[in-house]
């Protein structure tokens, strides 16, 4: 039974955090969106792939749902900036709990970690892209898109991995053998 209180307490403690980080990643979105390229057929389209392949993902025996979400977010990134792609995450993870039902607490680390990692990802694509002049013309561009999809699948994993590793007092290490090689996921 003390445990139970105690993890309650943890959980409770961690989503005051969150909110308030999701506070400061909806802040930083606004901030960041007159900045980004809001083509809206674009952003429908990415918005519909990300959603149907989060509604389609697999759930492994792990509770680790793979889906292509992931990938659309990338391409957000790249062509509309952090703020579009940030919207599109977290309007995938809204829509895709009501077919996985997750747990309040995973609900908002899940919105936090689709919000903060595409925000972040974009926001420093476009700044590198602006500092190095890249264009799409040049190779080093895919070169960067490639670092951007590997630095966001990072952030995704500490986020969610970590999230989960607290709540469930394991080790950080111990999410190593959670996830599927190089796949994104969500709790």
């Amino acid at each position: 039974r003390q445990s139970s209180m105690t993890e309650n307490r943890s959980t409770r403690g961690a989503m005051t955090v969150m909110f308030v980080g999701l506070l400061a990643v909806a802040a930083a979105a606004v901030a960041e969106a007159p900045s980004c390229n809001w083509d809206l057929a674009l952003f429908g389209v990415l918005l519909a792939f990300s959603i149907f392949s989060d509604l389609t993902a697999v759930s492994t025996e792990s509770k680790v749902k793979v889906s292509g979400s992931f990938l659309a977010l990338v391409i957000a990134m790249v062509f509309l900036g952090g703020t579009p792609a940030a919207l599109i995450g977290v309007v995938t993870i809204l829509v895709g709990w009501f077919r996985w039902r997750d747990e309040p607490h995973y609900l908002v680390n899940n919105v936090l970690t689709y919000a903060l990692f595409p925000l972040v990802g974009g926001v420093l694509f476009r700044l590198v892209l602006e500092e190095t002049g890249i264009t799409q013309d040049d190779s080093s561009f895919y070169l960067l898109v490639f670092a951007l999809f590997q630095v966001s699948l990072a952030l995704n994993f500490i986020f969610t991995a970590g999230y989960r590793a607290y709540v469930e007092r394991v080790s950080f290490s111990s999410q190593l053998a959670v996830l599927p090689p190089v796949l994104p996921s969500e709790f």
